[in-house]
C-alpha cells in the first residue's frame, strides 16, 4: 500500500502541473484514491479464490485488472504470488487491511483532505470495515449485512460474501452455501423491484 500510494503521489506532483483548473485536479486525486480501494477489493476477492476454490469464486473474474498477468510477471521476478497463509489467518488478514486502510487515509488527510470529500472517505471507511465486519460477525447476523454489501459492492457482493464466508475459521459449507443462496435471492428480488 505504501508503494501505490508513493506512486500515487508522484503522479499527482505531475497532473498538478498539466491541470489549469483545480477542481479537475481533485477530481483525478478523489478518483485515484477511490479506484485503488476498487482494485484492493479486487485482490481480495481474487486471493481468496486463489485460496479457496468454492464454486462461486471459480467463476470471479476481476473488471479492472488481469490477475492471471499479474501473477504470471510476479512468478517471472521469482517473487511470490498471492500468500495462501495471509488468507489462512483471519486475524493477520484483518491487521493487514487495518493497517492499509489507515495509510489510505492519512495519506489523504495529510495531503487532499481539502480536495476529496467526506463521502469519499467515507466510502472508503465502508470497503474496509464492511469485509472486516463479515470477517468477524456471528452467523444469525449475516442477513443484516446483504443492503450494505450490496449497496457497497453491487454485482460482486456476492464475491465478498463467498470470499469472506471462506476464510472464516468456523466455515461450513453447508452455511456457506445457505447464505450465499439467501443472499443471490435478495439480490434477484431487489433486481426484479428496479
Amino acid at each position: 500500500m505504501e508503494q501505490c500510494i508513493s506512486t500515487l503521489e508522484d503522479y499527482f506532483s505531475s497532473f498538478k502541473k498539466w491541470f489549469l483548473s483545480p477542481l479537475h485536479y481533485s477530481r483525478v486525486i478523489r478518483l485515484c484514491f477511490e479506484h485503488l480501494v476498487d482494485i484492493y477489493i479486487e485482490r481480495f476477492i481474487y486471493g481468496a479464490k486463489k485460496t479457496y476454490h468454492t464454486t462461486l469464486l471459480k467463476e470471479y473474474e476481476p473488471k479492472q485488472i488481469i490477475m492471471q498477468y499479474f501473477d504470471e510477471k510476479k512468478k517471472e521476478a521469482g517473487q511470490k504470488t498471492i500468500s495462501t497463509e495471509t488468507y489462512a489467518n483471519k486475524e493477520r488478514l484483518i491487521a493487514a487491511m487495518a493497517k492499509d486502510q489507515e495509510k489510505i487515509l492519512t495519506a489523504i488527510q495529510k495531503n487532499y483532505s481539502n480536495m476529496i470529500p467526506k463521502s469519499t472517505v467515507e466510502k472508503i471507511t465502508k470497503n474496509f470495515t464492511l469485509v472486516a465486519s463479515l470477517l468477524t460477525i456471528q452467523e444469525y447476523d449475516f442477513q443484516d449485512y446483504f443492503v450494505p454489501i450490496y449497496e457497497t459492492y453491487g454485482e460482486d457482493g456476492k464475491y465478498i460474501l463467498e470470499s469472506c464466508l471462506s476464510i472464516r475459521e468456523d466455515r461450513d459449507t453447508s452455511l456457506r452455501k445457505k447464505l450465499g443462496a439467501i443472499y443471490l435471492q435478495y439480490v434477484s428480488k431487489l433486481a426484479a423491484e428496479s
